[in-house]
């Protein structure tokens, strides 16, 4: 993802793009997981992973983070 930039004293942070978002989502997932994002994403709603899995929980925060960053619902 881009870097902050110095703006007058204050650090602007540029948008990211989609694909730099989906390699966000797709690094949590593998990183605490082993798993894709899509495979994340279909094994949660599946309810396959369990809601007390710290692990997942990590994975979920990067979700939702860029979720409402978007504008759409939290999981």
């Amino acid at each position: 993802m881009g870097a902050a930039l110095e703006r007058e004293g204050a650090f602007a942070i540029p948008q990211a793009t989609e694909a730099e978002l989906q390699e966000s989502l797709d690094y949590a997932s593998r990183y605490y997981l082993g798993l894709s994002s899509k495979e994340f994403l279909r094994r949660w709603e599946a309810k396959e992973i369990s809601e007390d899995d710290p692990r997942a929980e990590h994975v979920l925060y990067v979700f939702n983070f860029i979720r409402s960053a978007k504008g759409e619902a939290k999981l």
